[in-house]
């Protein structure tokens, strides 16, 4: 006889029946990243040009920092280094 437990498992189905399907995903991911990597690198461009043309100020370190990360961490690149 099955334990109330062994029941339960054996009768569970996650997502209620529906399986999701994962295989058509893709291109959403590929906008999602598309549109992540845009909208960072206007941000970045504005605020390199407010530094340049709109307060005259000159580049400083953490412009530096900024420019590095957005290039180390974009997630383009990150699709690429993956396994």
């Amino acid at each position: 006889m099955l334990s109330e437990l062994q029941t339960f498992t054996m009768s569970y189905k996650p997502y209620g029946g529906n399986v999701p399907n994962y295989e058509s995903r893709g291109p959403s991911i590929v906008a999602t990243a598309v549109v992540g990597i845009t909208v960072s690198t206007l941000a970045v461009l504005v605020r390199f040009w407010s530094r340049l043309v709109a307060t005259r100020a000159k580049f400083w370190w953490d412009d530096a920092a900024l420019l590095a990360t957005l290039v180390s961490f974009s997630p383009v690149r990150q699709c690429h280094t993956a396994p």
